[in-house]
């Protein structure tokens, strides 16, 4: 745990809606298309370099869980996902973690926009804590509902 890191912050438990493999897979605060939700190392690395073989094969595999529970809730034909490794790939946040976005026909303006929009997302709209926690909630029931 990091002081001053947002995926290390204890407040991340409401917000989780899956855990396994040493992951959570939590909510976005600004979501580019509904369901954008984040797979996040319970450790705290900075990169991908930084995780073993063993955590890194952890990781993409909450993610395929993850992915696998997203497209259902959100009935999606698709999902991006993406990993900004450094300042320079756009990594933002000095925790690694692995956006999955649930894709739907049409939902943005064209099928590579999810990405100008990840790079742009501080033009996001912010989500408030109380419609995080809700759709935290929904997707933890939903899961267990459909046993995913």
């Amino acid at each position: 745990m990091v002081d001053n890191c947002p995926f290390c912050a204890a407040s991340l438990d409401g917000i989780a809606f899956f855990e396994a493999y040493g992951c959570l897979a939590i909510v976005n605060l600004a979501p580019i298309v509904l369901g954008h939700s984040l797979v996040v190392p319970k450790r705290h690395v900075s990169r991908l370099a930084d995780l073993s073989e063993g955590e890194c094969r952890d990781l993409f595999a909450a993610t395929q869980r993850t992915a696998l529970l997203l497209m259902t809730i959100y009935k999606a034909d698709g999902i991006d996902i993406s990993l900004q490794d450094g300042a320079s790939a756009g990594q933002t946040v000095g925790h690694l973690h692995v956006h999955a976005i649930p894709r739907r026909p049409r939902d943005l303006e064209r099928p590579g926009a999810w990405y100008d929009r990840l790079i742009d997302s501080h033009r996001q709209r912010r989500r408030t804590g109380a419609e995080m926690l809700a759709e935290a909630a929904m997707l933890r029931a939903r899961r267990t509902e459909l046993g995913l």
